[in-house]
């Protein structure tokens, strides 16, 4: 799936006041009828709610399910439905029922509930959520009790590729110092710290390439015997300075910082005059032979992090086949779901929640990885 389907999509109803109706079991005899107080809700707006009484509140979705699925999965569910026995003091249940919910997240609660539901379709639609209503699922999770077990077939529909396309994409156009962006009031939810950090690590590690990539030129003026070899670095600074992408901690630190995307960018309008035309060092077409492989190469340095090489726990004892200096194979994404490359497969390890049980790398320095 692309990341683009999760990030961009609105499954939400066009006309706000259109109550959904969700059939999730044919034949199911629970109703769960989902509401909103919000502020743009009119006084006048009421609904006839699952004890019957007219209650204020605009009518978002009615949702027909198996009351003996949900109540199997749901503790939330089962105990709402024990209030409502002991608020009919005696009288028993009626076969059919109806509940409702204070909520407007109507995507994550009919995704939970088709998950749940062996026979219900999971529709296209449930693979086009908003990056909002992923994290209103999980949220829902806690809210109904649900185990985000349950989950899983769903989330390997995409979550590989949609993982590494996400973080791959914060790596590069993130300003500034990576962080974790929940864009729900769940503040309760979080990202495992070792993620950002992976992000952080990898975004770090592009600012070194660039440099890596643009100094050479320098350090060969320095060393350069011809009489005019200070114009020519002037005018090599001079042309990065003019670009906007130079110098590099200014301008991917601070207040005013641009992303490693956005400088990258700026280095594709760099211009070399070349102060002495016949000779061979100050002549040299640096953007053909710097700046344009520097920019290349920095592009397609990192995939994203890979959630396969979070999970693994990475003990070369036990992956001999896996990682790099074991046999003399250099093979970063065996058995990963996607393709990618070194700098993946080291900055997911630094990302891995199993990075702490696992022994040091001895015989694997970084300098020796090349990334």
């Amino acid at each position: 799936m692309a990341i683009q389907q999760i990030a961009d999509v609105d499954t939400s109803s066009a006309d706000p006041k259109e109550v959904r109706i969700i059939i999730i079991d044919p034949e199911g005899t629970l109703t769960i009828q989902m509401y909103t107080t919000a502020a743009d809700v009119d006084n006048s707006e009421r609904f006839i709610s699952g004890a019957g009484s007219l209650t204020h509140g605009r009518l978002l979705a009615s949702i027909k399910a198996s009351k003996k699925i949900v109540l199997e999965n749901s503790n939330y569910f089962t105990e709402e439905l024990r209030k409502r026995q002991l608020n009919m003091r005696g009288t028993k249940l009626p076969e059919k029922l109806t509940l409702d919910i204070k909520s407007e997240h109507v995507t994550s609660v009919e995704l939970w509930l088709r998950a749940i539901h062996p026979d219900a379709t999971m529709t296209d639609e449930m693979y086009s959520i908003s990056i909002k209503d992923v994290w209103n699922t999980l949220q829902a999770s806690r809210t109904y009790e649900f185990k985000l077990e349950v989950l899983s077939d769903w989330f390997d529909e995409w979550d590989h590729q949609a993982f590494a396309d996400v973080t791959c994409r914060y790596a590069y156009k993130k300003a500034g110092h990576c962080d974790e962006n929940n864009p729900t009031p769940y503040h309760n939810l979080h990202l495992p710290p070792g993620i950002i950090a992976g992000l952080n690590n990898a975004r770090t590690n592009l600012k070194t390439k660039i440099h890596q990539a643009l100094y050479p030129p320098i350090r060969g003026f320095l060393s350069g015997s011809c009489s005019c070899k200070a114009e020519g670095m002037f005018a090599y600074q001079m042309a990065l300075h003019k670009s906007g992408a130079w110098p590099l901690e200014e301008k991917l630190h601070g207040n005013d910082a641009i992303s490693i995307r956005e400088l990258l960018d700026r280095l594709g309008n760099f211009e070399y005059e070349a102060p002495n035309q016949d000779c061979e060092l100050c002549s040299t077409d640096y953007k053909t032979s710097t700046v344009d492989p520097c920019i290349k190469s920095v592009l397609e340095n990192f995939d994203g992090l890979c959630l396969n090489c979070i999970d693994y726990p990475m003990n070369k004892n036990i992956y001999p086949d896996f990682l790099p200096f074991d046999g003399g194979g250099k093979v970063f994404d065996k058995d990963c779901h996607i393709d990618h490359g070194q700098p993946t497969w080291w900055f997911s390890w630094l990302a891995s929640r199993e990075r702490r049980k696992d022994q040091p790398r001895n015989n694997q320095p970084r300098k020796r990885l090349g990334y």
